[in-house]
């Protein structure tokens, strides 16, 4: 019998409430047992209540129809007789015995002006507690207790609810780690005994509380049971489950990573991209007047990119597609190195060459990409991913003054197809921090403009530079928030007949 100490969480999507199909699925509702034992009286009248509710939509086995138990103990007297312990593992015995699918339980204590009821779910063909859950009764005789308890077996068998093994929430049990080698040997020969007691059961080995690293190999043991294995019971793969229990996580969060970006918005940005590329931003216009008349004679403007440096941060926005896959967009400002100057030459006189001017500007760029992240249950994994990017420069206007007349030539820009290749890592279920480098090939664009009307008044004025443009390369890192847009995605645990 695999887990009868588990304690489960609850995990709720949304309000659970009984669905209106018959389902039939036996349900045995065991004796509930009360302490002190002064409340036996109401323990059976909340018993009562709630197996009244549950015929409603189930099929129930009627407790005074389950034969007794071996070695001749009543099946209303076994559970009663159970230590508090193992009430869990008597209720799924007497469940099985039964031959119910699901086994209700209730403990019922004392509380100020009222009384505690702790209603446990237990699934027979899996020998697991489903759910445990803590109800407030005023009055014993009220049948809300019985509605409650309706919805949340709804709620179980609709899939609701999902599992989470508390022996690793720190905040509910404690924790294997924590035993010393007597306890631990203890709870082994409780089990023990529980198990002679119950025949054949399957189970993990306590011991694993050292936790040793699984691996398939150690699940060969359960191939060829007539019984669901611990991994279809999860509705995972064998792979899935040895690295949930390595990782050390419960099964909610294991399933949240095997989502990946299924269904999430991703909006995040660059804390910095470093790099090289085009980008010194070029501007030269030079003009010559007339002596006599100082009207425009000659004019030759140019704008050019050359080598430089670059730094750059983007807002992302994307969408999950697959576990694995996004697709998105960007977009943000990417400082370049500008150098120009306006030039003026006198026909006749001896021309005197100016220093360029030359300064940060904030120029921007914005695209769109397709990430491919595989192994989305690892805690990090490998992104790689495609796409476009869009750049454009500075018009010499924001910078430098030429005289009316001076023709101002178009910015240049330039179209690049992106290839990226990084690593993300999640810090939280919200939070996911990356690194990446991008190497940018150029596609299109306007690199290089030139205007030319005259010249001879000119000499050794620029020409723009012929060629293709380099590679732009750079290196960023940032960080992702993930949004959950639809709603959760659960595989459905396989169950064995």
């Amino acid at each position: 019998m695999r887990g009868w100490w588990m304690l489960v969480g609850l995990v709720l999507s949304g309000p659970a409430s009984a669905q209106d199909d018959f389902r039939l699925d036996a349900v045995l509702v065991a004796p509930f047992v009360a302490t002190p034992s002064e409340l036996g009286e109401d323990a059976a009248l909340l018993r009562a209540r709630v197996e009244e509710a549950l015929s409603v939509d189930n099929v129930l086995v009627p407790l005074a129809d389950v034969p007794d138990m071996p070695g001749g103990t009543p099946a209303d007297l076994y559970v009663l007789a159970c230590p508090d312990a193992q009430y869990d593992g008597c209720a799924f015995a007497l469940g099985e015995h039964a031959g119910a699918d699901w086994v209700v339980g209730g403990e019922v204590r004392p509380v100020v002006g009222a009384l505690s009821l702790t209603l446990r779910f237990v699934e027979v063909s899996s020998a697991r507690v489903l759910l445990v859950t803590e109800l407030e009764v005023e009055d014993p005789r009220d049948g809300v207790v019985g509605e409650q308890a309706a919805g949340l077996l709804a709620a179980v068998l609709s899939g609701a609810i999902e599992l989470v093994d508390l022996r690793i929430d720190r905040s509910t049990v404690v924790r294997a780690e924590a035993m010393d080698d007597q306890e631990l040997e203890e709870a082994a020969q409780e089990l023990d005994a529980l198990e002679d007691e119950l025949g054949e059961a399957e189970r993990d080995d306590r011991r694993r509380g050292r936790r040793e690293r699984l691996t398939l190999a150690d699940l060969a043991a359960y191939e060829g049971r007539d019984d669901a294995t611990p991994w279809d019971d999860l509705g995972l793969t064998k792979a899935q489950y040895v690295r949930m229990r390595n990782d050390g996580v419960d099964l909610p969060t294991f399933r949240r990573r095997l989502r990946g970006r299924m269904g999430e918005l991703r909006v995040g940005g660059t804390a910095f991209t470093l790099g090289t590329g085009p980008w010194t931003q070029v501007s030269e216009t030079w003009y010559a007047r007339n002596a006599l008349t100082l009207e425009l004679a000659d004019q030759i403007v140019v704008e050019d990119l050359d080598e430089g440096f670059w730094r750059a941060w983007e807002i992302d926005v994307g969408f999950g597609v697959l576990p694995w896959l996004d697709v998105g967009g960007f977009f943000g400002p990417q400082l370049i190195t500008w150098r120009g100057r306006v030039q003026p030459a006198v026909e006749g006189e001896e021309l005197r060459l100016r220093e360029p001017v030359e300064q940060v500007a904030t120029t921007w760029h914005a695209g769109g990409r397709v990430q491919v992240a595989p192994g989305p249950a690892w805690p990090a994994r490998p992104v790689v991913g495609v796409g476009v990017r869009w750049w454009s420069g500075r018009p010499r206007s924001d910078f430098l003054v030429a005289p009316d007349g001076v023709v101002e030539v178009q910015k240049p820009w330039l179209l690049f197809l992106e290839v990226t290749a990084g690593a993300e890592v999640d810090i939280d279920r919200w939070l996911q921090l990356w690194a990446r480098a991008d190497l940018d090939f150029p596609l299109a664009g306007a690199p290089a403009s030139e205007v030319r009307r005259g010249g001879a008044l000119l000499p050794g004025a620029p020409s723009a530079r012929s060629g293709d443009e380099p590679l732009a390369v750079g290196a960023s890192l940032g960080f992702t928030f993930r949004i959950r847009l639809r709603p959760k995605w659960t595989p459905s645990p396989r169950r064995v007949e």
